[in-house]
This record gives C-alpha cells, structure tokens and sequence, in this order.
C-alpha cells in the first residue's frame, strides 16, 4: 500500500514539473516574440526616414528644396520643415507666423481620375460653401484652388464630430506629374489663408522638372 501511494505521488510529481516546463517554455517564446517586433517594427524605415527630418514616402528635402516625383519647388523662408504627423501626408511645413496653419503634401497614386475627387472632396469640408476661386501657376501648370465658407473643424481628420467655423478658408493646388497628381493644401481662418496665398503661389511658380 506503501508503494502503491509512493507511485501516486511520483506520478504527480512528474506531471506538475512537466507542466511548468511547458509554461515556461511557451512564456520565453512569446516574449522573444515581442521582442523581435519591437526591435523591428512594421514601419522601421518610415520612422528611420523621420528621425532624419526628412518627409515620409516620397518627398525629399535638400537644403531649401523639396523633391517630387520629377519636379522640385524652393521652399519659401517663412516655412518650417516638419515631420509628418500622419502616414498619408508625403511632406508638411508650419508658418513661422502661425504654427497652427499646416502646408500638407499628399500623393494618391497614379489616377488622374482623383482631381475632380478631391476638389469635391474639399469643398465637402465645408458645411457652407461661400466662394471657389480656381486660378493657376507655374505657366498655367498648376491649378490653385481657394475655398471660402464655414469650415467643418475637426479634432483629427477622420473623426466624424466636428464645429463649425465661419470665415474659413482652404487654399490647394494639383500638380501633374509622371506619377500622377500630387496635391499641396492648407487651411485656416481666412484672413490667414488670404495673407499666405501669394507666398503660396510664389512657391509654386518656383516649379521646375
């Protein structure tokens, strides 16, 4: 009887040891892991490429330029080079003036179809559309357009609450390129946006292949 428990408790005995073997095992792994994902992150070279100051995905900057597709454009002074806050912006500056007031790049792919899209897409923005002004730079390469009206404010881009804000407006242009349109835009109360336009315009007559 003696030995009959004496195997008993044995045969626990090796089961439980077995079982936290096991655990441990699966536990180390899981944590090599982790480990590895966090040494290599999905977007490395993005984040690398903005360490650097340098625009995600397709923009370059050298000096006052900024490179793009096959074109490049001098980067007025009154600009501040910044990261990109977000994957789908190609390049971003602040006003010395106003920080709060972003130039975005940003670049769909190759589908001239988006043009109209997108200008639709502006003027959507807006819950009150008062005036589209349409004029062009570059040697007519360029088109600008400005929007005027009642700005849906937002707390981040593609969230679906917002405020309405009277008096604003978004200043934008489509650029051709080989690729495909590129697109530069900003936004703003309006006497801010007005008083940019011509720097706006100027750096895009700086234009060339």
């Amino acid at each position: 009887l003696q030995d009959y428990f004496i195997n008993i408790f044995w045969s626990y005995l090796v089961k439980y040891l077995l079982m936290i073997i096991a655990f441990t095992v699966l536990v180390s792994c899981n944590l090599k892991k982790e480990e590895k994902v966090e040494q290599k992150p999905a977007d490395a070279p993005q984040q690398a490429q903005q360490a650097m100051g340098q625009p995600a995905a397709g923009a370059k900057i050298e000096g006052n330029k900024i490179f793009l597709a096959d074109f490049s454009f001098e980067i007025p002074s009154t600009w501040v080079v910044e990261q990109p806050t977000s994957s789908m912006r190609i390049s971003q500056f602040g006003l010395k003036s106003n920080q709060e007031i972003k130039i975005i790049g940003f670049y769909f792919g190759n589908n001239d179809n988006m043009i109209e899209a997108n200008i639709e897409r502006w003027k959507n923005e807006f819950t009150n559309v008062e005036s589209v002004k349409n004029s062009k730079a570059a040697n007519d390469l360029i088109e600008v357009v400005l929007i005027t009206g009642t700005f849906k404010k937002k707390p981040y881009p593609m969230a679906q609450e917002f405020e309405e804000a009277p008096n604003y407006s978004t200043m934008a242009c489509i650029i051709p390129s080989k690729e495909g349109p590129y697109f530069f835009k900003a936004w703003g109360p309006k006497e801010e946006i007005a008083k940019e336009l011509s720097v706006f315009t100027n750096f895009l007559n700086t234009y060339k292949k």
